[in-house]
């Protein structure tokens, strides 16, 4: 067993890992200990460590330490029935958990433009707004769903307008694309704390290739010059979170950015959806009518959108 490094000096817990451990020791005694693959970082990386059940608690621990960075470690770390019980009574709740300070900082921070939680899945985690998913996680993952986002449109050595940062996904994936720069907006403050913690974001506050910008994009994307984009990549929220997304006047713009033969991933949702059936025709006109050759995507609740070459 190698040393658990946690990120950020924090583990992150949800009521799922505990569910996980019960199941895994339920056949043990008091004192007792077993085997069990957990991960510390939402699935990121994972580490087999012993769990032994203690009073009702477990203690988990590594032959060669956790790290909690700054040159602290231990030998061990105790779920306590306090973190259980709080766990048990907010399951659809993550906490970024410090074993030093013994402080539990819930995911889910309260904003202007809604309330931001960090939501586990059985891969990277996804983000909600007022409870409303930003990424798929039904069928695929909240990291795979980010790569239909970009995979078509991004090549090496392109500059990329990511309009809507969220978690940060589909700037990191352009970038390891061969991007050589990312230019990423995002307006809530909440959005990019909760970035903060998620260690699937960590690249898109280390990249270089990456530059961040706390900014609607809509007020924003006047200031570039003609063409200054290769591709652009557009996920913005739910219509009525940010209808200005969607408007006419958005789209001349973005049109405008985009460098002749260059493309657009317009990110939407299920076009089966209520929503779908009701926006998908409009939003495919408007962006017609500022330019673009559409084609919609289906398969990746969107539409392809190119400025077409002289």
């Amino acid at each position: 067993m190698s040393i658990t490094n946690l990120y950020r000096g924090l583990a992150f817990f949800h009521y799922g890992i505990i569910e996980k451990i019960r199941r895994e020791t339920k056949k043990l005694q008091d004192g007792d200990c077993a085997d069990i693959v957990l991960s510390f970082d939402l699935n990121k990386s994972s580490q087999k460590v012993k769990a032994t059940l203690a009073a009702g608690q477990y203690i988990i621990r590594n032959r060669h330490k956790i790290s909690f960075g700054h040159e602290e470690s231990a030998d061990e770390i105790t779920i306590s029935d306090k973190l259980i019980a709080l766990l048990e009574s907010t399951p659809e709740k993550i906490y970024a958990v410090d074993f030093i300070t013994l402080e539990a900082v819930p995911l889910h921070f309260a904003s202007e433009y809604g309330n931001v939680k960090l939501a586990a899945t059985d891969d990277a985690p996804t983000m909600e707004i007022d409870g409303v998913k930003m990424h798929r996680s039904q069928g695929i993952s909240p990291w795979d769903d980010s790569k239909c986002k970009a995979r078509d449109i991004v090549k090496r050595g392109m500059s990329v307008l990511d309009t809507c940062t969220g978690l940060g996904y589909t700037a990191i994936i352009a970038a390891k694309m061969g991007a050589r720069s990312v230019i990423s907006f995002e307006r809530n403050p909440a959005v990019l704390k909760i970035a903060s913690y998620n260690p699937w974001s960590q690249d898109f506050f280390e990249n270089t290739v990456i530059k961040s910008n706390l900014a609607n994009v809509y007020d924003e994307i006047f200031k570039f010059e003609d063409s200054r984009f290769d591709a652009i990549i557009h996920d913005p929220p739910r219509f009525s979170l940010a209808g200005e997304l969607y408007s006419a006047d958005f789209y001349k713009e973005a049109h405008r950015v985009l460098r002749h033969g260059g493309k657009m991933f317009h990110y939407i949702g299920d076009p089966h959806s209520s929503f779908g059936k009701k926006h998908y025709a409009g939003i495919n006109m408007r962006l017609r009518e500022a330019g673009f050759d559409t084609v919609v995507y289906h398969k990746n609740y969107g539409i392809m959108c190119q400025k077409l070459s002289f």
